[in-house]
């Protein structure tokens, strides 16, 4: 199997100027009305916090937005910032904070990898999906998402939708406030090693770009697929060239997890923390119950920093949460430390063992000490290659509608 090279473009920590007016999406239009359930998802940059655009994602229920994986590798809950339902990022409202980040077990982070340039193959796009809780429950109607039957049903080539903020030139240099939207040619389940896929595109200069990762490929309302990745025949890779097809994470593939997610016992299992040289930071992690049992959270261990927590203190109930916080103190400048959190959940019926991680960085103290020494202004040494990314590889042969 061929591998994929990754194209990186920090669309999350680009300031306003870096914003060009473009009435285009790569081959789409202006999408003047969002829908209720369309959500930017933004960084906190300091030293201003002012917040900017790095990735999409969908409501699907009051407290949860949908997304990729690959969007948060190494992020900070602290630093990220919601916008739900607007077309125009410039004229923004204020922002909805998250409280808990789930990130597919599937998904293998760029320090997993074999490879060490980044690349990844096809199969290790498994599990490009995450979920956010929202700290405050949201009013707007969720979006509905595709099951399989209705997956099944899409025919090859039919017109499917998919909308977003990513770049609207080829070269990914050109990002617009207006949401865009273009419609795509749908392909099916073309690669065999990664059924958790569909695909779609192909088409000269028409295709999703940098920045649009976790956003949604849709048809009437319907979410079928999760931005993922972009196949490219170009070099250097370019967005929308023709014969290359995109991977959207299928949602219809991820609806069981998901679920269980939304109805069950869950936990932020991967964030990340900067901290300054010299200073300390704190990572709030967040386990909660929406199952109709009790929890009893117990035997919580830490491999690394400070642990405070009050998860062993009752049994979660339904509709409660705990909090488990870990306090690291900074070491040498560059280093990254993996501190894994373990706990065990046992209910009347089984009993579970868990493990939460915390990537910390320690980065040089900022020459201006307006901002906070107990959390960065960016997303952490790791993630400086993780956002908005899409990958780029081999192209799709219109003939048979593979990826050769």
């Amino acid at each position: 199997m061929q591998s994929i090279w990754q194209g990186f473009l920090l669309a999350g920590l680009l300031g306003s100027s870096a914003f060009a007016a473009s009435p285009r999406i790569v081959g789409g239009d202006d999408l003047t009305q969002a829908p209720g359930w369309m959500v930017s998802i933004q960084q906190l940059n300091g030293p201003t916090w002012q917040s900017y655009h790095f990735c999409g994602g969908t409501l699907i229920a009051p407290e949860w937005v949908m997304t990729a994986a690959h969007c948060f590798e190494g992020a900070q809950l602290s630093q990220l910032n919601l916008i739900l339902g607007q077309a125009l990022l410039s004229n923004q409202s204020a922002g909805i904070k998250v409280d808990q980040m789930i990130i597919h077990p599937e998904w293998l982070s760029s320090w997993e990898l074999s490879s060490n340039d980044g690349s990844r193959n096809f199969s290790e796009f498994a599990g490009d999906i995450a979920l956010l809780h929202l700290a405050t429950a949201q009013s707007a109607t969720p979006v509905t998402r595709a099951t399989l039957e209705q997956q099944t049903l899409l025919s090859t080539d039919q017109a499917i939708t998919a909308i977003g903020w990513g770049a609207t030139n080829s070269s990914g240099t050109n990002y617009p406030y207006q949401l865009q939207t273009v419609q795509l040619p749908y392909l099916g389940d073309i690669e065999s090693s990664l059924p958790s896929h569909i695909f779609a595109g192909g088409e000269d200069n028409q295709n999703i770009c940098f920045g649009d990762s976790g956003g949604p490929l849709l048809l009437d309302n319907t979410q079928y697929g999760i931005d993922s990745f972009l196949s490219s025949t170009s070099n250097p890779p370019t967005c929308g060239d023709p014969g290359a097809a995109a991977g959207f994470t299928s949602v219809a593939h991820y609806n069981a997890w998901i679920e269980q997610q939304l109805h069950g016992l869950s936990y932020t299992n991967q964030q990340g923390l900067d901290v300054y040289a010299g200073s300390t930071g704190t990572a709030h992690f967040v386990i909660r119950n929406n199952d109709a049992i009790a929890w009893q959270i117990s035997d919580l261990v830490s491999t690394g920093g400070t642990l405070q927590e009050d998860c062993q203190s009752t049994a979660l109930k339904l509709g409660s949460s705990c909090s488990v916080n870990v306090t690291y103190t900074a070491g040498s400048i560059g280093s990254i430390q993996n501190i894994d959190i373990s706990f065990r959940a046992t209910s009347d019926t089984q009993t579970r063992s868990e493990q939460m991680l915390l990537r910390a960085s320690t980065l040089a103290p900022p020459v201006d000490d307006t901002q906070s020494s107990s959390g960065g202004g960016s997303f952490g040494y790791l993630a400086l290659g993780g956002l908005a990314v899409l990958a780029f590889g081999r192209r799709r042969a219109k003939s048979s509608h593979n990826l050769d």
